[in-house]
């Protein structure tokens, strides 16, 4: 699981498509809704890479702004 957050969180950061950004965020959304109780606690706070870590609390926030 937390390769596939890592690499989403890289696709977001590096691409700059609009398509690519969209679906990421959606992909980390839906994550959180999926395992609301534990998502953010047991993968998200374990992100190691402060850049990953902020851009990762941006989409689940839904701060465009810090993106």
């Amino acid at each position: 699981m937390m390769n596939l957050i890592m690499a989403v969180i890289r696709r977001i950061k590096c691409d700059q498509s609009e398509i690519v950004s969209k679906t990421g965020k959606k992909l980390l959304l839906e994550l959180q809704k999926c395992y609301p109780a534990g998502f953010k606690n047991h993968y998200i706070d374990h992100v190691r890479d402060r850049e990953a870590f902020a851009i990762s609390q941006a989409v689940l926030t839904q701060d465009d702004k810090q993106l």
